[in-house]
């Protein structure tokens, strides 16, 4: 494999994992809840996301948007946060290395995913 794609991955699935938490975030925080507890669970039928379902990008895919209990659908802006936050953090990555400035963007990019994505759903 290519060397710069292998090292690219690695940025990714952090991203991805970050992008895991932004979800969190954006949902809780307007509403003053926790992001600390409860765990991640299904909006619908409240049954907690196991670990193995919770693997960014992949699970969504594996449970094909749905939740394992109740088969409600989960939003596509889910994977669409998760694939932002990991393609970003890549690119990222590829453009300044690990440097200051990778550092500074990265975390500046994560705040304006986070709070664009409020402000979609809000409004504020």
């Amino acid at each position: 494999m290519n060397e710069n794609f292998i090292l690219l991955i690695l940025p990714f699935i952090y991203g991805a994992c970050v992008g895991s938490f932004l979800n969190v975030i954006i949902a809780r925080v307007p509403s003053n809840l926790s992001i600390i507890t409860p765990g991640s669970h299904c909006n619908s039928c409240k049954a907690p996301i196991k670990y193995y379902d919770n693997i960014p990008i992949v699970s969504y895919f594996i449970l094909s948007g749905k939740c394992r209990s109740c088969s409600s659908s989960f939003s596509a802006k889910y994977i669409l946060i998760e694939s932002l936050s990991a393609a970003l953090t890549a690119s990222l990555f590829f453009l300044f290395g690990l440097t200051t400035t990778f550092f500074i963007y990265t975390i500046l990019v994560y705040m304006l995913i986070a709070i664009t994505f409020i402000d979609i759903d809000h409004l504020i």
